[in-house]
This record gives C-alpha cells, structure tokens and sequence, in this order.
C-alpha cells in the first residue's frame, strides 16, 4: 500500500464534492455526497494508495456519523493489495 496524507484524501474529496474547508474531523454525513461522488472518491483513493477497499460489507450509513479521518481509518482496514 502506498502513502497518503489525510492532507491529499481531504483535497480528492473537495475535488469530487466541491466542498471547501473540509478538515479531518469535519462529519462525513455533512458533506452529504451522492453515491456516485462516494465511488468516485473511493476510486480515487484506491488508485492513490494502489490497494481495492473491500467495501461491500460496510454499511455506509454507519460512515455518516463518522469524522473524515475515521472514515479513512474504516476503509484502510478493508485494504486488499490490488
């Protein structure tokens, strides 16, 4: 898995929501994304890192009362090396 800064995945995410002034502990649920910006982040996060989330078990929902940061946190656990 590569590296990255809870820096760069902040700036993919104002690139794909076109929210500005997001910090890590902004609440994901308030960013209220549509699923095709989620997947588009997601992806973007995956080709970033080179590793697939294994996502399907995780119930999205649960993500909206989460901050960005423990958002990036759940997902680096469901990392697979692509």
């Amino acid at each position: 898995m590569n590296d990255l800064s809870t820096l760069e995945a902040l700036e993919m995410l104002t690139e794909v929501s076109g929210v500005t002034d997001i910090d890590p502990e902004t609440n994901f649920g308030a960013l209220s994304l549509d699923s095709l910006m989620l997947i588009e982040w997601v992806s973007m996060l995956e080709e970033k890192l080179d590793v697939e989330f294994n996502i399907r078990d995780l119930d999205i929902s649960e993500l909206s009362g989460l901050s960005i940061s423990d958002v990036l946190g759940a997902l680096r656990k469901r990392a697979v090396d692509a």
